[in-house]
């Protein structure tokens, strides 16, 4: 049987050396999927890096693993909102018309190609 793993992280830290953050992810990240209080604990606590102009920002990425394979990591980041969004729609994509891919929202890196991973359909 087929096992897809989605999880979300956000940053808590300013990423200066991207092996670091690979090698050791929970000295720069939360992982939502856990539990959200961490999270809103950071959020009530510096409002002001996380709120600009009435608007949740955060830097945070989703972690994607088919069969215990890691799609995408903790490589890539971008704003969360905006790429929780793009990622629904790449699933409605994949669902309607058998293929779906789309690029982070302010990176010119393709997130990922649901058929190279389900095929066509």
């Amino acid at each position: 049987m087929n096992s897809l793993q989605i999880n979300s992280f956000i940053l808590t830290k300013k990423v200066t050396d991207l092996a670091d953050l690979i090698k050791y992810p929970d000295d720069y990240t939360i992982n939502l999927s856990l539990t959200p209080q961490p999270f809103v604990k950071i959020i009530k606590e510096n409002p002001s890096d996380y709120i600009q102009e009435g608007i949740l920002v955060i830097d945070g990425g989703v972690i994607l693993s088919f069969n215990n394979q890691t799609i995408v990591g903790h490589n890539y980041w971008d704003d969360l909102t905006t790429l929780w969004s793009y990622l629904l729609n790449v699933i409605e994509d994949y669902s309607t018309y058998g293929e779906g891919s789309c690029f982070y929202p302010d990176q010119p890196i393709e997130i990922l190609d649901l058929s190279q991973y389900f095929g066509h359909h």
